[in-house]
């Protein structure tokens, strides 16, 4: 019913938002035609072990994940990471990239990942569920206390508002930034996002993004091109 997920040859510019659903991105998407694509899983570890090799390919981002496994890439470049937020803010990806791209050049394929609009959401309704937090072992909270705080805003009806919010602020900047752009650009997702807003009749309700689930809830991504000159 919905094609996979697949890159084709000729692009330019690959941005990635994290944990973004594609029911929540076409209804803030309005510059390009949005088709729905399969993920290659529900977690972005077993999105990298998944995702093609991509020659001649830079990515900025501050996801710890992507920097630490993104093989799949030539190059990573580390943008930083606010550990007062518990994430890495949308201006840090713009900011380093559009003082480094020129440095880049020579990679034919640069590749933006922003970590929104998945948690901690930090747009105008925040909601403090961090990505890495230096209170825990390792720097990642537990799989569990992350659902646990999520099931609790969900009850308190501030979760979806949230995430909404978290979406449309990087969407805020992705917009401005492909004005800025020349050339083939391809926006889409790694996972989606369990919100316990179940889209296909008959599945449980997925909270957060457990790995190697097949919910449409947390599998299925938005996927749209936009060509400028």
């Amino acid at each position: 019913m919905y094609k996979p997920f697949g890159l084709p040859n000729d692009w330019d510019y690959l941005i990635i938002l994290d944990a973004c659903r594609y029911d929540f991105f076409v209804k803030y998407w309005d510059l390009s035609p949005v088709e729905p694509r399969i993920s290659l899983d529900s977690c972005t570890l077993g999105v990298l072990e998944r995702f093609p090799r991509i020659p001649s390919s830079v990515v900025f981002t501050g996801h710890p994940f992507v920097l630490t496994y993104g093989n799949c890439f030539e190059r990573r470049v580390d943008v930083g990471f606010d550990w007062s937020l518990g994430t890495t803010p949308p201006d840090y990806v713009v900011g380093k990239f559009l003082a480094l791209r020129w440095l880049f050049r020579r990679y034919r394929r640069k590749v933006l990942w922003f970590l929104q609009p998945h948690h901690p959401y930090i747009g105008e309704t925040k909601l403090m569920i961090p990505v890495m937090d230096r209170r825990y072992e390792g720097g990642m909270p537990p799989q569990e206390e992350i659902e646990r705080r999520m099931w609790e805003a969900k009850r308190k009806g501030v979760l979806e508002r949230a995430y909404e919010d978290n979406l449309k602020l990087v969407l805020k900047y992705v917009k401005t930034l492909v004005k800025m752009l020349k050339g083939k650009i391809i926006i889409t997702s790694d996972h989606a996002e369990g919100l316990a807003k179940p889209l296909r009749k008959g599945d449980e309700p997925v909270m957060s993004h457990p790995c190697g689930r097949g919910e449409l809830e947390v599998r299925l991504i938005p996927y749209t091109v936009i060509i400028t000159k």
